[in-house]
């Protein structure tokens, strides 16, 4: 596409079935296809002057110089980097809004489950581990090796729509995560405090459970 006609796609929304949110997926393309293209080999090397000739069309509270340093760290080490979107579906509605706050707009109220799986995943990549995409397994299992080692306990099903992921075994632990009704994972060891049953899932992953109200343990 053009200039002109990648506006036209990403702005686009009336003829489409589901309005803004098929906008939003076709944002969501043209920015993909725009980040591949500058990360490829051929283009990184000219990356410092693509920014400068941008300087004013965008914001980023990333400063310029580390923008410039990971473009140079890609084409160094030559990093693949691989583009996650998500989309969370929901129920339409009308509210008022920010931007309207003397009408009532059309909404989507967002599924909380599907939100929940979301910011489970946005958590364990922001604590610097693998997070299910295309490229992994599609099932919501733990990746690591415990499995095969025959170092897991078990394994847990989480039933409830949300449930925190702490640090330590601790009702004062550090919230890392969230963890969503259905997801499944594999056990490396329990222990008994706070009055609850604490399972972990990752190094520094623990999930908590009363009566088996929470989740559901199965012992290997």
């Amino acid at each position: 596409l053009d200039s002109t006609m990648a506006l036209e796609y990403v702005r686009e929304r009336y003829n489409l079935p589901d309005g803004d949110l098929g906008r939003n997926a076709h944002q969501q393309i043209v920015l993909k296809a725009i980040i591949e293209k500058l990360t490829s080999p051929a283009m990184i090397p000219n990356f410092a002057g693509i920014l400068d000739s941008l300087a004013g069309s965008f914001l980023t509270n990333v400063d310029v110089s580390k923008i410039n340093q990971l473009a140079a760290q890609t084409l160094d080490e030559g990093i693949k980097w691989e583009i996650i979107t998500a989309h969370v579906g929901g129920v339409d509605g009308m509210e008022y809004t920010a931007s309207a706050p003397n009408e009532q707009l059309s909404v989507v109220y967002p599924d909380q489950a599907e939100k929940n799986a979301y910011q489970y995943q946005y958590n364990l990549m922001m604590n610097g581990q693998p997070i299910p995409t295309e490229n992994t397994p599609a099932n919501t299992e733990s990746t690591t090796d415990s499995k095969t080692t025959g170092t897991t306990t078990g394994t847990v099903t989480i039933k409830v729509d949300a449930l925190n992921i702490r640090s330590t075994p601790s009702v004062n632990g550090a919230v890392v995560g969230t963890a969503a009704s259905g997801q499944k994972f594999f056990v490396k060891e329990t222990k008994q405090a706070d009055g609850y049953t604490w399972y972990c899932i990752q190094d520094n992953q623990w999930v908590a459970d009363q009566n088996g109200t929470l989740l559901t343990f199965t012992s290997n």
